[in-house]
């Protein structure tokens, strides 16, 4: 969900996703840089419903994923780290169509645009 604020130059963005019984932890990967990779989510209290809200500057542009019942932290090391993702993957939101590379993205009301990712009926496609 993507929000105003009382200055327009940023935007509230609340993640969501619905757990099953099953479901002990939702972290957020991505969304707003910080010095944790991993982002706890809260659940709505007595619900399956987890949400984590972020303040994001209106020209934003950023991938994320949910990782369910993941641990509190990713290790730093890389084959470390891909052994655990390759254990229990990142999931894209269900509830967003826009993904690349299995992560999906979001892009804020004033991101600047891209031309150059769009594609052009005058230039032949790139076959494999």
């Amino acid at each position: 969900m993507i929000e105003g604020t009382a200055d327009q130059r940023f935007r509230r963005v609340t993640f969501v996703w619905r757990g099953s019984n099953d479901t002990t932890r939702v972290s957020l990967l991505g969304g707003l840089p910080g010095a944790n990779l991993v982002k706890p989510m809260i659940r709505l209290r007595d619900t399956d419903v987890w949400y984590l809200s972020e303040i994001h500057s209106s020209e934003a542009r950023f991938q994320y994923a949910f990782q369910i019942n993941g641990p509190e932290t990713i290790p730093i090391e890389y084959a470390a780290m891909m052994k655990m993702f390759g254990e229990n993957p990142p999931r894209s939101d269900p509830l967003n169509p826009r993904n690349y590379a299995g992560w999906s993205y979001a892009e804020l009301p004033d991101a600047p645009s891209q031309p150059w990712f769009n594609r052009r009926t005058d230039v032949p496609a790139y076959v494999t």
